[in-house]
């Protein structure tokens, strides 16, 4: 789900700050959210019709992003409940692998790692209770379904935010960020994205 005009709005603003000198360590980069994550006015469905509504706040998460001048582009496909290793449900339909579209980029983050692989996003927020944005990051062999191409960066305990999380895995499994990168590896950029990311911290 693109938000479309409000998204326009979000560059226009951060565009607007950067004008006035603002130096954000994510100023403008368009990330896209997980639909088990709450981006406020929007529904976390998980992939089913059974949801609560729009969500009345930012989860922490995004609201940091946010902070840190990340546009926030609309909300990712996961299979229904988050419960699959791939990503389809009767609600929203198939998530295809972007190397291969007769695959799956697996679950139940891959419809951000599709968002990542496909280079409609720089990043995008999943969230992992059981393998969900390791089986998407797999450098398996292309015959394998578990093969987007993006890594993911997974920030310590202590210092992951769980306000806003919707999905049922463990209380363990927190917010990742999936971060592009070529053929398993991760790109030259990520190691300068993993420490802007660590200013995010709060």
């Amino acid at each position: 789900m693109v938000l479309g005009e409000r998204t326009l709005s979000e560059a226009d603003h951060a565009e607007a700050r950067r004008r006035e000198g603002d130096g954000g360590p994510l100023l403008g980069v368009p990330i896209a959210v997980k639909d088990d994550i709450d981006l406020a006015g929007v529904p976390t469905a998980g992939g089913t019709r059974a949801h609560g509504g729009p969500a009345d706040r930012d989860a922490e998460l995004v609201a940091r992003l946010r902070a840190a001048g990340a546009v926030m582009i609309g909300k990712t496909n996961v299979p229904e409940l988050t419960q699959w290793p791939f990503t389809e449900s009767m609600t929203y339909g198939i998530t295809r692998n972007p190397w291969d579209p007769e695959r799956t980029p697996g679950g139940s983050s891959g419809g951000s790692a599709a968002a990542v692989a496909a280079g409609m996003v720089g990043a995008a927020i999943g969230s992992d209770g059981g393998g969900s944005i390791r089986i998407p990051a797999w450098p398996a062999p292309r015959r394998a379904a578990r093969r987007s191409s993006v890594g993911g960066v997974h920030p310590a305990v202590a210092r992951r935010p769980a306000r806003g999380r919707a999905s049922v895995g463990r209380p363990s499994s927190a917010d990742r960020l999936e971060m592009g990168a070529a053929g398993g590896r991760l790109s030259p950029a990520a190691p300068r994205s993993a420490r802007r990311i660590r200013g995010l911290r709060g």
